[in-house]
């Protein structure tokens, strides 16, 4: 069958490639790309001049990538990654390596000395803290929380590799423990045909294994392929700045396994797992998401795989100040020991900073935030805008459930006096809102020369946050929710004092 020529384009400068018999090979100076399922073919072709393209990113392992194609991506300065179907990386190429000598002999030496120490210690201290952030924004893990304060403290003063792994293991067993429950929702269609256990987190470990590897459930099986996302990422930001990414310090040196690189995605880890709990909490799945082997293996299928491919550059962005990090602090590993100083413009010894340019005048980011297209939360057909969360079909049946059980409550409340809305604290908490509001409006007033016109917010201001979620308006305005649901449907104008914020929200 012939596969479909397509127009080169990507997402977020990402080419995510699928499928079985893939092909990649040069063809008339272009790199052609060739992947999919039967129909579902497609083919992708690159000029060498502005392709438009950061990283190549296979996910499978049937097919074949020439020589050709894979000096072309190097010439042209794509980085290209494979990973198995079940998350594991297996290849990664880099272009243009930084080749420092002082860098590579200060890694070399610091395994054996304090400063590999203090070095392992700031990476797990970025992954510790960055865990307890992921608990405060799960909410009710005040335990955990506090295990892993213990354990940011405990760093700070531990002295030895085996105590900073020891202490490390011991918080993130509390942090996974915390994530026990979490919920992950499908389509009611659905429902009948997923497996129970795929329906909420139990463990990090997989049943099928001692390990995470072989997931057996899909949030597991999500962890590990952006994991051997941002372990490739990890791989080729290494050689980017001149380390060796197998010499590890936190990681025992094992053969073929790169363990610096495992050891540079520690701090980077959460914001992963905090992508993964927004992805959980926003998104509905389908069973044909993923795919269960005979031995129970969880498996992720496209177009998510794809989606999720495209989440590179973002890991590429938080890898990169950490990375160029540690080769500073490797390339000041001194034998007599003396003390590490800041990365300062003063420092006397500079090094390149390819990944972040800090040493240059200016910089552009050009890594954007990946989300997935919403889907209906009944039914989990893909919907158009990302505002909405149920489908037209679903939505009347949506409406008249949630009327009825509203209205069933409130009368089962006021059948036994208890109907809170209307009893008198709720109307002086209301009352005192109203007036507490009335001031500050007043106060605000009275400092302007002149007060704006509405048609400046209808114009200006409302089309741009009329997508945003309604708890992101009440941290900014102090607003009720229900009244920043008003004004993100249009039903409600907020006062002018509140409209700079607003802009700057929307601007974000």
């Amino acid at each position: 069958m012939t596969a479909t020529a397509l127009k080169a384009r990507t997402g977020h400068g990402v080419v995510a490639v699928d499928g079985y018999g893939v092909r990649i090979v040069v063809e008339r100076g272009h790199l052609v790309i060739e992947d999919g399922l039967a129909r579902s073919r497609r083919m992708r072709r690159f000029a060498r001049v502005a392709p438009d393209v950061q990283r190549v990113v296979v996910h499978g392992h049937t097919g074949t990538v020439s020589l050709d194609a894979l000096r072309w991506m190097s010439d042209t300065g794509i980085s290209f990654i494979q990973l198995d179907n079940d998350g594991r990386l297996i290849a990664t190429n880099v272009s243009r390596a930084l080749d420092d000598v002082r860098v590579r002999r200060g890694q070399a030496l610091a395994s054996a000395l304090p400063q590999g120490v203090d070095i392992a210690r700031s990476l797990l201290l970025g992954k510790v803290n960055g865990q307890c952030e992921v608990l405060r924004d799960m909410g009710g893990k005040r335990d955990a929380v506090r295990v892993l304060q213990g354990a940011s403290e405990a760093l700070a003063d531990a002295n030895t590799m085996a105590d900073l792994r020891y202490i490390e293991s011991r918080a993130a067993a509390a942090y996974w423990d915390a994530w026990n429950g979490i919920p992950m929702r499908f389509g009611s269609r659905d429902l009948a045909r997923v497996p129970s256990h795929w329906l909420a987190f139990d463990s990090r470990r997989s049943q099928l294994s001692s390990s995470p590897r072989k997931a057996s459930t899909p949030i597991n099986a999500f962890l590990n392929y952006l994991y051997g996302i941002l372990e490739a990422e990890s791989r080729l930001a290494l050689q980017r700045v001149g380390c060796d990414a197998a010499m590890g310090l936190i990681h025992a040196d094992r053969p073929n396994r790169e363990s610096f690189a495992t050891d540079v995605m520690e701090p980077v880890r959460p914001n992963v797992d905090a992508f993964v709990l927004r992805m959980l909490e926003e998104r509905t799945f389908l069973k044909a998401d993923f795919f269960e082997n005979r031995d129970g293996n969880c498996r992720l299928l496209p177009p998510l795989t794809s989606a999720l491919a495209e989440t590179a550059p973002q890991w590429a962005k938080a890898l990169a100040p950490v990375a160029e990090d540690a080769a500073w602090a490797f390339a000041h590993v001194r034998l007599p020991i003396g003390p590490i100083v800041p990365l300062t413009e003063t420092t006397p010894l500079r090094l390149r900073t390819p990944l972040t340019q800090r040493n240059r005048m200016r910089t552009e980011d050009t890594a954007k935030a990946v989300t997935l297209a919403p889907r209906c939360k009944e039914c989990g057909q893909t919907l158009n805008k990302p505002t909405r969360t149920y489908c037209d079909a679903c939505l009347p049946a949506h409406v008249k459930r949630a009327a009825q059980k509203g209205v069933a409550i409130q009368r089962q409340l006021r059948a036994i006096g208890e109907d809170r809305r209307m009893s008198p604290e709720t109307r002086e908490t209301h009352r005192q809102n109203a007036k507490r509001q009335h001031v500050l409006n007043s106060t605000w007033e009275a400092h302007q020369k002149s007060i704006p016109s509405p048609t400046l917010y209808k114009r200006e201001i409302f089309p741009c946050i009329r997508g945003l979620p309604a708890r992101a308006l009440v941290a900014v305005t102090g607003l009720s929710f229900s009244s920043c649901k008003h004004i993100r449907t249009g039903r409600m104008t907020p006062h002018p004092r509140h409209w700079d914020a607003l802009k700057r929200l929307a601007a974000k």
